[in-house]
């Protein structure tokens, strides 16, 4: 392993690129205290170190030894993976004693740019939240156990990204690829604006401005010679991570990263973590004492669906080494900033639907949960001329190759001891001009956010208090629940012998809601617990705030031998007419190859991952503790893939099934005859003109559910008996909708289940599928109605 020292030394001797190769290219492994492993997925690149002056992989709590050995390259760069730093200070920044000095620098800056036209920078202002009057972090009228900090987000376009023709790179330009001013091609002046040289001091200005404590960066291809050294003038440190294949380095630059900058009187540095699409710090903030995980990303740039199915990806390892690091080093908050190239909302374009996928992502993340500082739009403005861009606002607004883009893809997450004062206002169409950025009067095409967060830490009796209460909830199946809301759905009580019309006025009672039920309220919490004094005012005080709900996705280093996608659990636990009921809602995983199902038997790993899904799910809601439950959705349980070809074909046949295969991998094709009777299955293939035969003669694949039988079972769980057809895969066709699909086995995907006191409290009942007679997508609802008669 070389030391960062040993590498930046010999750098600054060759003046050429740091080329880094990892001895092993296997996940990192990170391992806790009682030996439970656990894998950052699909991050090899965290053993890419960089030389700087942070830490390095030992930075990790309990890692393991990776070696990396760094190799310094004269030649010329090739298309390999490669790392370039530059490591030469500036010379104007290490002549520059003080602020003053970097102040006349940029004054010079904006001067030359002033020649050319308006170049003072665009002002803007903070928006106030809640009516509360804005306080700098250091104001002293803020409540003791009270702290402001305030946090700038910026993508600052890399030099490698937008330089022109006429600037000469430090290194020799890949075949094919041409310096145009990164295709700004409506950008006035060019040459000025662009101008790396005047625009790195507008970007100092931009930050000067509004003074954050903490700053995260992207796009930064001079951290080491520039933008460190400069801000350590005025008592910022600093770390950065670059990217292992920066594009900056086809246009002959250095590579561009991700930075972390903070106060040094306001922070200790504690600890630094990186991989190839974020850089995290723990900070310890000095005067409250209060420790903070800070994260700046980038994720993959590039509009379409396959673009931002990877960056949902890259979020999801993001968001899992957050939740690692902060539970692992009792780390209480977190502020996650970053350009995520996604929109909270989905973007439709004559040619392509963008479905959003890393803001829905984060915001349904339990562990860590995290809120947005700034307010996010809800959907696509439509744009018809300039008069339309009023009141639109968008963090970045380019025009380039002749084409306007704008989107909101800079944000500024953080955890629930912070809370939000303030945020920094994004200028409007007329403020940008119609050339948009950058331009004279502002050096990036990102505006920066910036916010104030004000920290309230949990006290260690409050933080003890949440625990024993968090504990008894979720253990308590009979907690009295008060604050009612309406439930008005026939679902919960019908009766079977009778026609719709008469089943709901008879339970409705003339159009009443049927029940009443709310969501937990700690008014009655305490029923069973003879709590006095002033811990039960503590206590109700904390849990009135806590609506008892579990929600949860699965996350991919749960199950790294398959794709979880976007599939978990929600858990609600109501009171309905005083009886209280678990309502859990899942989705499971698919069988992604039809090929490899086969091939298998049973069980597939697609099953095996089911079952751990299944345990997982059912422990967490504590199942077994509930008195009443019903676990519905979309389980994906499959049939037995080879009994269901040998029913399918061979039927009243006499003759034997032929087998032949052809193609390899994802590619590979089986084809079955047997007499007249033909399938194919693929690894999206379940090609038979017998498929049909699951509308009518289904009762004979129901031996074949087994999997769902060993579930219900293993659970003591219950289920109405089934008496329809499989619920999935129907054609989405409003001519064919009875037909099935050719691409799965049809199968019996979607269930209701209920623990056996429920199904002993449940009598007559309707049990089937609706639509039958519509096209409403490749899966049938599957409906249970029934009278409940619990015992209270």
């Amino acid at each position: 392993t070389t030391e960062d020292e040993n590498i930046s030394h010999q750098h600054k001797k060759t003046r050429s690129s740091v080329k880094i190769e990892p001895a092993s290219l296997e996940t990192a492994k990170i391992e806790q205290d009682d030996n439970a492993e656990i894998n950052f997925p699909s991050i090899p690149s965290t053993n890419h170190h960089l030389p700087s002056s942070s830490s390095s992989l030992n930075d990790l709590p309990n890692t393991k030894t990776v070696t990396v050995t760094a190799v310094v390259t004269a030649s010329p760069i090739n298309e390999e993976e490669t790392i370039r730093i530059a490591s030469e200070i500036d010379p104007a920044v290490g002549e520059s004693k003080n602020l003053m000095e970097i102040l006349s620098q940029i004054q010079s800056a904006r001067d030359k740019m002033s020649n050319y036209g308006e170049a003072v920078l665009i002002r803007r202002n903070f928006e106030t939240i809640n009516d509360e009057i804005m306080q700098t972090s250091n104001d002293d009228s803020t409540e003791d156990n009270q702290f402001n900090i305030s946090v700038m987000q910026f993508n600052i376009l890399a030099e490698g990204l937008s330089s022109g023709p006429n600037n000469i790179p430090p290194f020799p330009i890949y075949n094919g690829f041409q310096n145009n001013f990164g295709d700004f091609d409506e950008t006035l002046c060019k040459e000025v604006c662009l101008n790396f040289s005047l625009r790195k001091w507008r970007i100092l200005e931009e930050i000067f401005l509004y003074a954050p404590d903490i700053i995260a960066v992207q796009e930064c291809d001079h951290f080491s010679d520039f933008f460190e050294p400069a801000l350590s003038k005025v008592n910022y440190k600093g770390v950065f991570q670059p990217k292992s294949s920066s594009p900056c380095l086809s246009f002959g630059y250095y590579s561009d990263g991700y930075a972390l900058f903070w106060k040094e009187d306001l922070f200790e540095h504690i600890n630094t973590y990186r991989n190839d699409r974020c850089v995290m710090a723990s900070l310890k903030h000095i005067e409250s004492q209060e420790k903070i995980l800070v994260v700046s990303a980038h994720l993959k740039a590039g509009f379409g669906q396959s673009n931002e199915d990877i960056r949902e990806k890259q979020v999801q390892v993001i968001m899992t080494m957050i939740k690692f690091l902060t539970e692992h080093n009792n780390i209480q908050n977190v502020i996650f900033a970053g350009d995520l190239n996604s929109s909270p909302y989905d973007v439709v374009t004559p040619k392509e639907c963008q479905i959003s996928k890393c803001v829905p992502y984060i915001f349904s993340t339990e562990n860590p949960q995290l809120t947005s500082a700034y307010p996010l739009p809800e959907s696509q403005k439509i744009i018809i001329d300039e008069d339309s861009y009023e009141n639109i606002q968008y963090t970045t607004w380019k025009r380039r190759k002749g084409m306007e883009t704008f989107a909101w893809c800079d944000y500024i997450w953080h955890s629930q001891n912070f809370k939000c004062t303030s945020y920094l206002q994004i200028p409007q169409a007329k403020e940008i001009g119609k050339n948009r950025l950058p331009n004279l009067r502002y050096p990036s095409d990102h505006f920066s956010l910036c916010v104030i967060l004000r920290l309230t830490p949990e006290s260690e009796e409050t933080k003890s208090i949440k625990l024993r209460n968090i504990d008894r909830i979720t253990s308590n199946p009979s907690i009295n629940f008060t604050s009612p809301i309406l439930f008005e759905s026939t679902t919960i009580a019908s009766i079977s012998d009778e026609d719709e019309e008469e089943k709901f006025k008879k339970i409705n009672n003339n159009n009443k809601p049927i029940v009443v039920a709310s969501i937990i309220n700690d008014e009655n919490i305490n029923n069973n617990n003879n709590n006095e004094g002033g811990d039960k005012d503590k206590e109700k005080e904390i849990i009135n705030t806590n609506n008892y709900f579990v929600s949860e996705a699965l996350s991919a280093s749960m199950f790294p031998e398959i794709k979880p996608g976007r599939k978990g659990f929600l858990q609600t636990k109501w009171i309905i007419d005083n009886i209280p009921i678990d309502f859990i809602n899942v989705h499971f995983f698919h069988d992604d190859s039809n090929v490899l199902t086969y091939e298998s038997g049973r069980p597939s790993i697609y099953e095996t991952c089911r079952k751990r899904a299944v345990d997982y799910t059912f422990e967490k809601c504590q199942l077994k503790d509930s008195k009443y439950a019903f676990i519905f959705g979309d389980f994906n349980f499959r049939l037995d893939m080879p009994g269901v070809v040998n029913e399918l074909l061979l039927g009243n046949s006499s003759s034997d099934i032929i087998k032949t295969e052809e193609g390899e991998g994802s590619s590979k094709t089986l084809h079955f005859t047997c007499g007249s009777n033909t399938l194919k299955i693929g690894k999206k293939a379940f090609d038979s003109p017998l498929v049909q035969t699951f509308e009518h003669d289904w009762r004979k694949f129901r031996k074949f559910d087994q999997e769902a039988n060993e579930a219900i079972e293993k659970f003591n769980l219950a289920e109405y008996s089934i008496e329809f057809a499989p619920s999935y895969p129907f054609l989405e066709d409003t001519m064919k909708f009875t037909e099935y699909m050719r691409t799965r086995c049809p199968g019996w995907c979607d269930r209701i289940l209920m623990n056996k006191l429920s199904r002993n409290a449940a009598l007559g009942g309707n049990y089937g599928v609706l639509g039958m007679d519509l096209s409403i997508g490749d899966h049938k609802p599957v409906r249970l109605a029934f009278k409940f008669n619990p015992v209270v």
